[in-house]
């Protein structure tokens, strides 16, 4: 293990971080089971290859799908603004809640094969205008976040039943998207989109105002 006093010299630099995190003994068993279990790579040491997205994912992939998946939307904006602040400090939150005893190998991807059709769907919408088009790609993984709330135990579910979930996505992700849009006009009319998805307070508001039933917490 390296030493506190490295890791506080290092606190700067993104792939160092990422090496403290590799160190984890949750990110080895996640590797083993999502192997064993679903016949999936997960790279998440520096320095490994990194697979194709049908053989597998990486530690990237994996660390933004679990914080747009969890209820809190502070931690999709986190997931946007500044990514490495999630495994900042691998002994406590918000890296804990992402990486723990758990989370199964089949969450990990489950979740990483949303974060990928919901990216898909967004991109397809390049040819947007104007606010609707700058929604689409600042509030990427708001949005991502937004599906995820909206599919209920996606982690849990038989396989047969996840497939047709995610036939599902692209209308829930063109739903979410048209609603984000509006509801962006009504709380931060004139903001530019930039701004208001790497606010934690406002996307509060908007996701509390889109998904009333399932309030996000902050």
């Amino acid at each position: 293990m390296l030493s506190k006093l490295t890791r506080a010299a290092n606190t700067q630099n993104r792939i160092e971080k990422k090496d403290f995190a590799a160190q984890d003994p949750e990110q080895d068993r996640l590797k083993t089971e999502l192997l064993l279990e679903c016949k999936k790579v997960y790279a998440y040491k520096t320095g490994d290859h990194s697979p194709l997205s049908e053989e597998g994912c990486t530690f990237d992939d994996a660390v933004v799908a679990l914080a747009c998946a969890e209820e809190d939307s502070g931690l999709c904006v986190q997931a946007k603004r500044e990514v490495s602040q999630l495994y900042d400090d691998i002994t406590q939150t918000p890296y804990k809640r992402l990486f723990n005893a758990s989370v199964s190998a089949l969450k990990l991807w489950r979740s990483v094969e949303i974060m990928r059709a919901v990216g898909e769907t967004l991109r397809e919408q390049a040819n947007l205008e104007g606010k609707d088009r700058l929604i689409a790609v600042h509030g990427n993984r708001f949005i991502l976040h937004l599906v995820f709330r909206a599919l209920d135990k996606y982690d849990s579910v038989p396989e047969v039943e996840f497939e047709k979930m995610k036939e599902g996505i692209p209308e829930i992700v063109l739903d979410m998207l048209a609603q984000t849009t509006a509801e962006k006009e009504k709380q931060a009319k004139g903001s530019y989109p930039a701004n208001v998805f790497k606010n934690a307070s406002k996307c509060k508001g908007l996701a509390e105002a889109i998904l009333p039933a399932k309030a996000a917490s902050a």
